[in-house]
């Protein structure tokens, strides 16, 4: 699956293992890396990383809708320049 806007386009596959989801994602895109930290199963990333890869599973498919909404997007993006207010 992909989902546009959500790390530029995150990519999951899921598998199911009896009663348990199995959850494998790229996020293309580190607009808040912070964020992406916090994601469940996340191989941890820094700046200049290419994107970030994770892995969790679950047995409840709600599980994979509060991911989702945890990948940030581009409104959630982190200049290292911006301009500092007063």
């Amino acid at each position: 699956m992909m989902v546009r806007e959500r790390g530029h386009a995150l990519t999951i596959e899921i598998t199911r293992i009896g009663n348990k989801l199995r959850v494998e994602y790229f996020v293309p895109k580190l607009c808040n890396i912070d964020m992406i930290n916090r994601l469940p199963g996340v191989n941890k990333v820094e700046k200049g990383d290419p994107g970030a890869k994770g892995i969790f599973e679950t047995e409840n498919i709600n599980d994979l809708f509060t991911f989702i909404s945890m990948v940030p997007t581009d409104l959630d993006m982190v200049f290292d320049n911006a301009p500092k207010t007063l």
